[in-house]
């Protein structure tokens, strides 16, 4: 089964977003609600450009850049 973790760092900066703009973080709060309820959504996050051309709620790609060099990182866009 598959688990969706936001890291410490990542809820900081949430809380910290939360001050500046409360409808961004609702909105990115909202989304990380809905994958933890959705286990096929979630799947979602390494699937590389799903959501493209705004067929989809949110843009995924894996982060080229690092991924050159090895490492797994992705990149989730609203």
């Amino acid at each position: 089964m598959i688990a969706l973790f936001v890291h410490d760092d990542a809820q900081t900066d949430l809380e910290g977003l939360w001050k500046e703009e409360p409808q961004a973080t609702g909105r990115i709060l909202a989304l990380l609600g809905q994958l933890e309820d959705d286990p096929d959504l979630l799947d979602r996050l390494t699937q590389h450009d799903y959501g493209a051309h705004r067929s989809a709620d949110f843009h995924v790609s894996k982060w080229q850049e690092h991924w050159r060099t090895g490492r797994d990182l992705w990149r989730l866009k609203l």
